[in-house]
C-alpha cells in the first residue's frame, strides 16, 4: 500500500558550524611521504585513529611509521575525536589544526604560527563563544601544556624532556555543542519495496561514528525505533563514501510515513538527520509524475496482473505502448521520455479487468 517519495540531500549535514569540511586525506599520506609535506590549501587531513610519526615520538614506546619530519599546513590538519596524533619535527604554514573534542596533539619539535597557523581545539567545558590560551615556549612538561577546565589538554608534550617550541601560538578554544560534523552525508532517500520501506543513505565522511538508529513516525505523531545500521568505517572513522541501505519490513499503515536517522556516536552523544517521507497509495490506485526526462508510474496492485500503459499526444499519436507485469504491492515504472514530442500528453493504463484510467502530463 506504499508509494514511493523521494528527496535528496547534497551534502547535508547534521550539525555544520567548525569542522564541517569533509576529510580528503587521511594519515596514510603521511607514512613514507618525503620531506617536507605540505598539506595544501583548501585540502583536509584527518588523523582518524592514533598514530605516531617519528622515532622518539612515541616514547618511551616504539613508533614503526616513518615520513615527513615536517609538516607545512596550508590547509587543514584535523585529529578526529578520541584519537591522539604523536608527531616529532616542525609544523608551520598558514592553515589549520583542528583538534576534535578529546583529540590530542603530542609534538615533540617546534610549532610555528607566525606564517598564520591558527590551531583550534573542542572544549567541551565551554559553554558558548570562544576562548584563546597563549601557548608558553619551551614546554617540557605537563605543567604548562594548555589546558581546560575539565583537565583535558588537546595539545602537549610527548613526555617529559621531550617537548616542544613555539612561535607566536595561541589555543583557540570552541564549546563541542555546533563544532563537530560527526557525519556528512551525499544522500538519504526513502522508497517503497512491496509492502515495505527501502531506505538508503551514503556518507562522504564519518568521525567517531557508531551507527545509525532508523526511526519511523507511527500514528501518535511520535517517533518509534525501526533498526540499527552500524557505521561501516574503520574504528567509526572514514574519509571515503560509505553506502548504507535498511528495508523497514513493517512500516504500518499510515497515509503518510516519515523517516530518520539518529546518529550516535562512541561516546553516547547523537544527532538526527532531516526526514523522508513515504506517502501510500491506496489499493487499487496509480499515481503517475514527470521527474526529468522520465516518466514515473506507481502502481499499487492487489494480487500479480499484466497492465498495458501507453503515452499518446493530443494529435492521437501513440508515443509508447507496452505490458508490464505487476506485483502485489508497491509497483514503479520507468519510461523514458526524451525522445518524445514536447506538449500535453495523456497516459493511460488497462488492467487486465478491463479498466481504464488516464492523466494528462505536460512535456516541457
Amino acid at each position: 500500500m506504499l508509494k514511493h517519495y523521494l528527496l535528496g540531500i547534497a551534502l547535508q549535514c547534521f550539525c555544520s558550524f567548525l569542522f564541517a569540511q569533509p576529510c580528503t586525506l587521511t594519515q596514510a599520506n603521511l607514512v613514507g611521504a618525503t620531506n617536507p609535506y605540505t598539506i595544501p590549501a583548501g585540502t583536509v587531513l584527518c588523523i582518524t585513529s592514533n598514530f605516531c610519526l617519528g622515532a622518539a615520538s612515541n616514547f618511551p614506546g616504539a613508533c614503526a611509521n616513518t615520513g615527513p619530519s615536517s609538516l607545512i599546513i596550508n590547509g587543514v590538519l584535523r585529529i578526529a575525536e578520541n584519537v591522539t596524533f604523536n608527531f616529532q619535527g616542525s609544523i608551520n604554514g598558514s592553515g589549520e589544526i583542528q583538534i576534535s573534542d578529546r583529540g590530542r596533539i603530542s609534538l615533540f619539535g617546534s610549532v610555528n604560527c607566525s606564517g598564520g597557523l591558527q590551531i583550534k581545539a573542542v572544549n567541551r567545558t565551554l559553554g558558548s563563544g570562544t576562548s584563546t590560551t597563549v601557548m608558553t615556549s619551551p614546554c617540557t612538561s605537563g605543567a604548562c601544556e594548555p589546558t581546560h577546565a575539565d583537565g583535558y589538554r588537546p595539545f602537549g608534550i610527548v613526555t617529559p624532556g621531550l617537548g616542544y617550541t613555539t612561535a607566536g601560538c595561541i589555543l583557540i578554544n570552541y564549546p563541542s555543542t555546533g563544532i563537530l560534523v560527526p557525519v556528512t552525508f551525499n544522500s538519504w532517500q526513502a522508497t517503497a519495496e512491496g509492502r515495505g520501506v527501502r531506505l538508503n543513505w551514503s556518507t562522504a565522511s564519518e568521525q567517531n561514528n557508531k551507527g545509525f538508529e532508523v526511526q519511523r513516525s507511527n500514528v501518535a505523531g511520535t517517533w518509534e525505533f525501526a533498526g540499527w545500521v552500524p557505521s561501516k568505517a574503520p574504528e567509526g572513522n572514514s574519509a571515503s563514501n560509505l553506502y548504507y541501505n535498511f528495508t523497514d519490513q513493517q512500516p504500518g499503515d499510515l497515509l503518510s510515513i516519515s523517516y530518520r536517522l539518529k546518529q550516535t556516536d562512541f561516546d553516547g552523544n547523537f544527532k538526527y538527520s532531516s526526514l523522508v517521507r513515504v506517502e501510500m497509495l491506496k489499493a487499487q490506485d496509480w499515481r503517475v509524475r514527470l521527474e526529468g526526462c522520465t516518466v514515473r508510474v506507481q502502481v499499487q496492485a492487489a494480487t500479480t496482473e499484466n497492465v498495458v500503459i501507453a503515452i499518446v499526444g493530443v494529435s492521437g499519436n501513440i508515443l509508447h505502448r507496452k505490458t508490464y507485469s505487476l506485483n502485489a504491492g508497491s509497483n514503479t515504472i520507468l519510461i523514458p521520455a526524451g525522445n518524445f514530442s514536447k506538449g500535453l500528453q495523456v497516459v493511460s493504463m488497462q488492467r487486465s479487468g478491463g479498466e481504464l484510467r488516464r492523466e494528462k502530463i505536460l512535456l516541457k
